[in-house]
């Protein structure tokens, strides 16, 4: 379960709160200290491992107000080195929408409505 944890503020950046969880991390970043509605997010950035034992990829999806999104790799995955490694990784560079939001919706039961919609809305939408 994603549970919120401190998030340190610096001055003229945006306000940002930090949820945490099993394989996941979301940052979420808004106009200003006071979220009311879907409009204040500028951007989130949802971190989360994929993969099985042989080969072990950490990703991050990234969402801008501005510029939409971005998909991040890890570019060394973890785990043993052999060809079949080498396919996994190499097939394993698009993202799997359903399964992360299901992995989201699963963990994010705890965390304020309007962001775990907003997030899950915007994982769905995610080409």
């Amino acid at each position: 379960m994603l549970r919120e944890l401190p998030a340190r503020q610096i001055e003229g950046d945006d306000f940002r709160r930090i949820f945490s969880g099993d394989n996941l991390r979301l940052y979420v970043w808004y106009l200003s200290g006071n979220y009311r509605n879907e409009e204040d997010i500028m951007g989130f950035q949802l971190c989360f491992e994929e993969g099985d034992q042989i080969v072990h990829l950490k990703k991050s999806l990234i969402w801008k107000k501005r510029g939409g999104y971005i998909l991040e790799d890890d570019d060394e995955p973890t785990g043993s080195f052999d060809q079949d490694s080498v396919l996994i990784s190499l097939s394993q560079n698009r993202l799997n929408n359903q399964e992360l939001a299901e992995k989201f919706s699963n963990s994010g039961k705890n965390i304020d409505e309007k962001i775990r919609d907003f997030v899950f809305k915007k994982i769905e939408e995610y080409e």
